[in-house]
């Protein structure tokens, strides 16, 4: 079902970006090698948190990034995503927070004569997870630790602007204390999201 969910949301996301393709002028070059951007998505875990069964998330990004050549980049990231969690009578914690860097490599190809490129991605992830109670007090956070991230998606340029709706893989395994026990997890999941860019 989760698949499906996603997957259907990134087929509108496709058909959204090329339905508009009339609207726009060709892309103009982009106006320097720095590239800012922001953007905000939506989480789908792969698997529970511990004993804890993850509901779908938020998350949000702010990114920088350095192109190499005409189609390499560098890039930075700090990122944010919460969880709500599935609860049972025994449990307490009802919210988990992942934040931290994301830094990594990225392509990017234009689509033959148009305004739009594909890009893929490859980053390292250095993040911690919190776990929160009902009111948002803190309960327990884990240290940071390494994980991957892998993306891709569509970019449709426009001027020095780029609108980017894409996909990506998650993986960050950590130890974090759930309902008085430490315990090692591995917050996987999938995320959809939606990205604005400007080059400088």
């Amino acid at each position: 079902m989760q698949r499906r969910k996603w997957g259907g949301l990134c087929r509108s996301l496709l058909v959204l970006g090329l339905s508009v393709t009339a609207l726009s002028l060709y892309a103009q070059p982009r106006s320097g090698p720095w590239t800012l951007t922001i953007g905000t998505g939506i989480d789908y875990p792969k698997k529970d948190l511990g004993s804890i069964a993850l509901q779908t998330g938020v998350t949000f990004e702010a990114r920088a990034s350095f192109r190499h050549f005409n189609y390499w980049s560098a890039n930075l990231a700090w990122g944010w995503s919460r969880f709500n969690a599935r609860q049972t009578i025994s449990e307490t914690a009802h919210e988990f927070d992942e934040a931290g860097l994301t830094g990594g490599i990225g392509f990017t190809h234009g689509l033959w004569n148009t305004p739009f490129a594909y890009r893929a991605a490859l980053n390292a992830v250095y993040q911690n997870i919190r776990s929160l109670n009902s009111i948002g007090d803190q309960l327990d956070r884990s240290p940071f630790n390494w994980g991957y991230q892998a993306d891709a998606g569509l970019d449709w340029r426009l001027n020095t602007w780029t609108i980017s709706p894409g996909i990506r893989y998650h993986s960050l395994y950590n130890q974090i204390e759930i309902n008085g026990t430490s315990t090692s997890v591995n917050l996987n999941y999938i995320a959809v999201s939606i990205l604005v860019s400007f080059s400088f």
